[in-house]
């Protein structure tokens, strides 16, 4: 979720589960728990009653910073097990599931 507001900003939850294609249980349940550990803010929309907005608080700002060497070495020592050439391989694989996902919602 931290990943998600830091990139888009304040966001809704619908938002969160287009973006990511995760599940809207498992997001609605993720959100309620940060909320529940003071690390999410959640505000009805302005725009609609039925929607919510959420966002980090202070707590959840500083954990997401103090966090964030770790995962960032975590992805360099991912991109070091892999040639120039498997990371290019795999970006390719991600670009094509992305449209694929994107076909299949289409076809809903």
């Amino acid at each position: 979720m931290f990943v998600m507001i830091e990139t888009n900003g304040r966001i809704t939850p619908a938002q969160i589960v287009r973006l990511t294609q995760f599940d809207k249980g498992l997001v609605s349940r993720t959100i309620k728990g940060m909320q529940k550990k003071g690390l999410l803010t959640v505000e009805i929309s302005d725009k609609d009653g039925r929607s919510h907005i959420i966002d980090m608080t202070q707590k959840g700002r500083d954990i997401a910073e103090r966090a964030r060497p770790a995962m960032r070495a975590r992805q360099e020592m991912f991109r070091q097990s892999l040639t120039p050439d498997e990371l290019e391989s795999l970006f390719r694989l991600f670009d094509k599931l992305d449209i694929a996902l994107d076909e299949m919602e289409k076809s809903l």
